[in-house]
């Protein structure tokens, strides 16, 4: 019999990639943008974290390499000190659409491969660039606590593209601090002061893993910090 967390799973799995094939953009509707403005992306791992999920940010110019930033909690508490892993190798995001959502993240000693399931797409206008810039810059030198209830992954994006005067648009108009990362990916509508890019909405099937000598973020209910992270603090 398959264990019960498996089972939910994989109805979460199929719930939300129906929700990306029914919100995704079809080709001939999607708006082209200037060469000089920048992509921002929310990354999710659906099945991290007790299936809470995990949100990751993604920025760069427009078809260019992109940088990821995952704030994560070390350890398994609601509250948790927090840190930071930035993408090992920035990379174009058709780059990340052939690896099947698969990227190498963490700092520099201490890198893993985690599989992202799908993707918000979004594209703003440079001179919103340097204010969220800014701000994960700071947050990646001096992260907060951890707090799934208050401040957690998908809040930090958030507040991250907030400071460029960017807006996600939830259904109902809820109020971020209550999502949960995981059902952001399904809440989230729109956005104001950006563009949704390309498909919007992405979704990337459940693949093995890259050959490499990386340790992987399991995809199941436990903590996402790795043995040999936690080895190393």
């Amino acid at each position: 019999m398959e264990p019960l967390s498996q089972l939910r799973m994989r109805v979460d799995l199929d719930r939300e990639h129906r929700i990306q094939q029914h919100d995704a953009i079809p080709a001939d509707e999607q708006v082209q943008v200037p060469d000089d403005y920048y992509n921002a992306f929310l990354f999710f791992n659906m099945q991290a974290a007790w299936l809470e999920g995990h949100c990751v940010l993604g920025l760069g110019r427009v078809n260019g390499p992109i940088t990821t930033y995952s704030f994560y909690r070390h350890g398994s508490a609601v509250r948790a000190p927090g840190k930071v892993a930035v993408i090992k190798d920035p990379e174009p995001f058709n780059q990340i659409q052939q690896a099947q959502g698969w990227i190498i993240h963490g700092a520099p000693g201490n890198y893993w491969n985690e599989h992202m399931d799908a993707a918000l797409a979004m594209a703003f206008a440079p001179e919103s660039y340097d204010s969220i810039h800014a701000y994960v810059e700071q947050l990646c030198a001096n992260p907060p606590a951890y707090d799934l209830l208050e401040f957690n992954c998908y809040t930090a994006a958030h507040d991250a593209l907030r400071e460029g005067g960017i807006e996600l648009v939830t259904r109902g108009d809820m109020d971020y601090h209550t999502v949960i990362p995981r059902d952001a990916f399904m809440y989230v509508t729109d956005v104001k002061g950006a563009v949704r890019f390309g498909d919007w909405k992405y979704w990337f099937p459940v693949c093995p893993a890259p050959k490499n000598s990386f340790p992987i973020i399991p995809d199941e209910p436990k903590s996402r910090i790795s043995e040999s992270e936690a080895a190393r603090e």
